[in-house]
């Protein structure tokens, strides 16, 4: 049986709109209030990882044209604790599947068909088409040396950051279309 898309009226996503503009709340927090998920890569991770949703975790704007990918509404923060040992297991878990090739041997196969962009976990960064993580610049000195004080949210070593696509936020991807 399909499923049908919930619409909504112009009303309503205006409401939405200006609680986030004029009340500057964070995108998850206006979904959490209306009763809205954030979007479909948090119903799929629901079903298929342990851990939580963070949502729209850091929702910042660096210039009158720029924004981080949280506040254009296509990054998911999911807890996931890199001090507990199950945690780092089902992270792991996640971006290995994520990155896996397909039968055909295309790389990181279901993270492409389903739009993600980046991943950031514990000072770790994943860009597409990237063959591999590269060390993530806020846990490094400019010589490339580790930090010795990072602030572990900031490090992404409580949660893994999941940046999508504009197609992939809206579910326009060959992997949301089936």
């Amino acid at each position: 049986m399909a499923k049908t898309r919930k619409s909504y009226t112009a009303e309503f996503k205006l409401q939405a709109v200006r609680m986030v503009t004029d009340q500057h709340l964070a995108v998850a927090e206006v979904a959490r209030r209306l009763g809205v998920t954030e979007g479909r890569l948090h119903d799929w991770l629901e079903a298929n990882a342990r851990g939580v949703s963070w949502g729209t975790y850091r929702c910042e704007r660096w210039g009158k044209h720029e924004a981080s990918l949280h506040a254009e509404g296509r990054a998911l923060d999911w807890h996931l604790d890199r001090s507990n040992a199950a945690d780092t297991r089902e992270a792991d878990r996640l971006i290995r599947l994520l990155l896996a090739p397909d039968q055909a041997g295309n790389p990181q196969a279901l993270a492409r068909r389903m739009g993600l962009e980046e991943i950031i976990w514990d000072c770790g960064y994943w860009g597409a088409g990237m063959p591999d993580f590269r060390p993530y610049s806020v846990c490094f000195n400019k010589h490339g040396k580790a930090r010795k004080h990072v602030n572990v949210t900031l490090a992404h070593r409580d949660h893994i950051h999941f940046g999508l696509t504009k197609a992939g936020a809206m579910a326009r991807t060959s992997f949301w279309d089936r």
